[in-house]
């Protein structure tokens, strides 16, 4: 391969990368770093791109084995410059990055970044630039990374390269987040997003999108641009990154009170990264999970998840922000048991970790302030919380929505309370309050909204605690309900229930569907007791509710049983809600807030879908109405779908042991017909043998007897008795493969002696315009495996590219490792259309039948073909396209009856 054939190769590998076709770029590096003479320069740089994609399709362990390649060639080979090690260290400091290994993945993104200074090459200069700022970051060194990633976006700006400037800009923007520098952070993140934008950077794009979610304050459209960021990675093809906004999203639901959701959501980011081996992702995920199990308040969940992450990694190994979090959930495990001091502990453990990292320090000095009150130092409490007041002011951290501010001034006020400061106090509940509100004031959706107030006990202390105190004070209604007052978009909440049915009909259980429907009423209603009762008979039971801490849904069902009988009998929803107004706040917040609405489905009644809240935190209307309504209908049909299903079942179950049964006799007769196959074509093959004998015997001895006319009928027969035969031996092979009776006759031979004697043989049936090329790898091992049947396929994938290819070429390529072994019969024939590619391994079918009129033929090589390489341990692939031509690969095991894979695709 020459240099310009290197060069487009790998431009090639990078392309279809960068469009999001990573299994595309790996086979293209694949064939290219199965050249053993390839340069040092050209191996890293194919080493890089499939490390990369390998990475981004979740193939982590193969990313991090490509990276320690690359280290060992840049640190062994003789060739190897300061610009190799730069590159290859680099690319470890990256995929370890990815993996959690923070301390070896700095370590080796200084030594990128030496090296790259020692190459005095400006574009190695600015990537290693930029993998040291992503290190500083990772490490929360955020003042360094900050600093760090700007001088990469001069470095890159000056070499014109456009994405890495953006790159530097949103790796500013993300370092600015803790920072406190809202001005830098927007200028940062907007500079990126508008680069990336004109560049069509899909990963670039997705990253700006998903720090945007982070300082994003309206709750609905932090979900909306955490989609964008979803989408944006998935069409970069990088499904490690999906998995980064989908556990934001996760933490979204999560502020939201929306519990259960965001513990689903978080639960399949986890696993997906346990399976791909991203281990700070799935430790992030853990104290996420165990987080949300605590809010639920299933202590003993939360104890067990925090278990199960020792096992994955030793606390004292963790990042600091995650040891952070760690020591604050246990803090709080402590608390909630009644162990003060040993909450005590972990609070100040944390807060010590927290020294530089001002989102993490300040809830840090809260908790701390907690504990004092719960051990009876009020004094100490209110010192630690003052501090907190103190440092937030400084910090100016309105850009970050990792800290709700609200809860910063509550804990200050229940210090000042204890401490008797009152007036200091009130002034510390107006500012909860008025950052409660600035942090409710842009969410529309009036059903989000309300789980935000009524889902944490802070909150709801916190309402109370100001609707006592405006009740004392004598506060206009306006201001002392200013919560209830926030501007509404009803079209919110209809836009999400929209595909509410499809989704419902997608459940096949009825378990599955109550859940479903009472996380879909809570999150649409807000409410703060969502119940599914059944109905069978006269008996109503609340098969799943989500209701506050210590209630019960059979509590809630006997103590409505008069409103839920009217519900029947009416057949209509109920709507009750506060008969005043906010201008009479004490009647207001004493009236009653609920809705019930019947699941009818065929005028049978299924259920009643129950949902109320206290007015404080907002009043059900009409719209609200209207919704349980459409969820209850769209219930009711699935609810009775998946009854009819269940009630079906049991017919299916008396039907199963009959089809068992005839699947048996079926299978029996299939066996029967095979042996009888190869029995009859073995009886065939005998008197045809000795037509042909004869036929030549005559055909010899009367050359100079008879006419020349009976002499070319002799051919004649000679020629169809020949192809006869060679019908019948296909049908025997696949009779006997079928059958069972394929026998393996095990040799060590030379794989390259048989593939030549493959192209000798081939050879009279190319066409004069098609050249014949070999490639073959003159390293490859000595083979134990059956010879005879290898050459039957390897003469068959030949005689088929020679049957299909008018002009062009038919190439041999082989290569292997210390496994396996492959052979690839390249062809530029007519190709194989797409969608008939599944169809070319079935017995007797050919891609087309056209193909099968022009050209002839059983359609039985190549199904006999993968048979026989299945049958000794490997397999046999293809790729193709119209009027390009065909691949097909043949993989064998080196070692017959070995555990080697068969897959080339990682290790060529």
């Amino acid at each position: 391969m020459t240099h310009s054939d290197q060069d487009s190769q790998l431009k090639a590998a990078q392309d279809a990368a960068w469009n999001g076709r990573h299994a595309d770029a790996i086979t293209l590096c694949n064939t290219a770093l199965a050249n053993q003479e390839l340069a040092l320069s050209a191996r890293l740089n194919f080493l890089e791109v499939r490390s990369d994609s390998q990475t981004a399709l979740g193939q982590l362990a193969d990313g991090v084995k490509d990276a320690f390649t690359m280290q060992a060639l840049a640190d062994n080979d003789p060739d190897s410059l300061p610009a190799h090690r730069a590159i290859a260290y680099r690319c470890l400091s990256l995929v370890q990055m990815r993996i959690g290994q923070i301390d070896s993945a700095f370590e080796n993104a200084t030594t990128a970044a030496a090296a790259a200074a020692e190459s005095q090459d400006p574009a190695i200069i600015a990537a290693c630039t930029l993998c040291m700022a992503r290190a500083h970051k990772v490490k929360n060194a955020n003042k360094l990374a900050q600093q760090t990633a700007q001088k990469a976006a001069e470095q890159f700006a000056a070499i014109g390269d456009r994405s890495g400037e953006g790159r530097a800009h949103w790796i500013t923007a993300f370092s600015t987040v803790e920072l406190g520098d809202p001005t830098l952070f927007q200028q940062s993140l907007d500079r990126a997003l508008s680069i990336f934008e004109q560049e069509g950077d899909q990963l670039g794009i997705g990253n700006v999108m998903n720090t945007r979610a982070l300082v994003e304050q309206d709750l609905a459209k932090q979900l909306e641009i955490l989609k964008q960021a979803i989408k944006a990675f998935g069409q970069a093809g990088y499904l490690d990154r999906k998995a980064i906004p989908q556990g934001n999203m996760a933490w979204c639901y999560q502020r939201l009170g929306l519990h259960h959701q965001a513990y689903r959501l978080l639960k399949e980011v986890s696993d997906f990264a346990k399976n791909i081996g991203a281990r700070q992702i799935m430790v992030n995920c853990i104290l996420g999970l165990a987080t949300i199990k605590f809010f639920m308040k299933e202590f003993d969940s939360v104890r067990d998840i925090l278990d199960q992450l020792k096992e994955i990694i030793p606390v004292e190994e963790l990042v600091p922000t995650s040891k952070i979090d760690y020591l604050a959930i246990e803090g709080s495990l402590f608390l909630d048991r009644g162990d003060k001091e040993g909450s005590l502990a972990r609070y100040q453990g944390a807060y010590d970790l927290a020294e530089n990292i001002p989102t993490k320090r300040i809830p840090a000095l809260v908790r701390l302030g907690a504990a004092f009150l719960e051990l009876g130092d009020a004094p100490a409490a209110l010192e630690h919380t003052g501090r907190a007041v103190d440092q937030y002011k400084t910090y100016n951290l309105s850009t970050s929505n990792n800290l709700y501010p609200y809860e910063v001034w509550w804990g200050h006020y229940q210090a000042l309370r204890a401490n008797r400061q009152d007036d200091e106090a009130d002034n510390a509940l107006i500012k909860s309050y008025d950052y409660l509100l600035e942090a409710i004031e842009t969410v529309r959706d009036s059903g989000l909204r309300r789980s935000f107030l009524n889902k944490f006990d802070k909150r709801r202390d916190l309402l109370e605690a100001w609707n006592a105190f405006g009740k004392t004070e004598k506060l206009p209604p306006e201001r002392r309900l200013a919560h209830l007052l926030v501007e509404t978009d009803q079209r919110e909440p209809f836009q999400r229930l929209s595909d509410t049915g499809l989704r419902l009909n997608a459940l096949r259980s009825a378990p599955d569907l109550h859940t479903f429907l009472v996380e879909e009423a809570t999150e649409l209603s807000g409410g703060e007791r969502v119940v599914f009762v059944s109905q069978a008979g006269d008996k109503r039971e609340g098969v799943k509710a989500l209701l506050p801490h210590g209630e019960s849904a059979e509590a809630l069902v006997a103590a409505n049983a008069q409103l839920f009988d009217e519900v029947e009998k009416s057949g209509t929803v109920l709507l009750e809600t506060p008969a005043e107004g906010i201008q009479e706040p004490d009647s207001y917040l004493s009236g009653f807030n609920r809705i019930i609405a019947p699941l009818v489905a065929q005028n049978h009644l299924l259920g009643f879908l129950y949902v109320d809240m206290s007015p404080i935190y907002g009043r059900f209307d009409t719209v609200d109405r209207d919704m349980m309504v459409m969820l209850a209908n769209q219930a009711a049909v699935a609810l009775d779908n998946i009854n009819w299903a269940q009630g079906l079942e049991l017919k299916v179950e008396e039907r199963t042991a009959e089809l068992q049964a005839a699947k048996q006799l079926a299978e029996e007769a299939n066996l029967a017909k095979s042996a009888f196959l190869a029995t009859m074509s073995h009886e065939l093959r005998t008197p045809l043998n000795a037509i042909i004998g004869f036929t030549r015997i005559v055909r010899r001895k009367g050359k100079t007897v008879l006419p020349e006319k009976q002499t070319d009928n002799l051919t004649k027969v000679l020629t169809s008795a020949d192809h006869l035969l060679g019908l019948i031996n296909t049908v025997l092979d696949i009779a006997k493969i079928e059958a069972g009776r394929t026998e393996i006759t095990l040799s060590t031979f030379d794989p390259h002696k048989l593939i030549e004697m493959c192209v000798h043989t081939t050879q009279p049936l190319i066409r004069p315009d098609v050249e014949m090329l070999t490639n073959a790898n003159f390293t490859l091992p000595s083979i134990h495996s059956d010879s005879e049947k290898i050459k039957q396929i390897i003469l068959n994938l030949l005689s088929n590219a020679a049957k299909f290819t008018h002009e062009g070429s038919i190439t041999i390529n082989t290569f292997g490792n210390e496994s396996r072994i492959a052979v690839a019969v390249t062809d530029t024939g007519i190709g194989i259309p797409e969608e008939k590619l599944g169809a070319i391994f079935e017995e007797f079918k050919q891609a087309d039948s056209s193909t099968t009129r022009e050209y002839g033929g059983t359609g039985l090589g190549l199904s006999i073909s993968r048979h026989l390489a299945r049958l000794l341990g490997g397999d046999l692939t293809v790729t193709s396209e119209v009027e390009k031509g065909s691949t097909f690969t043949l993989t064998i095991p080196i070692e017959h009856g070995s555990a080697a894979q068969t897959n080339l695709n990682n290790e060529a």
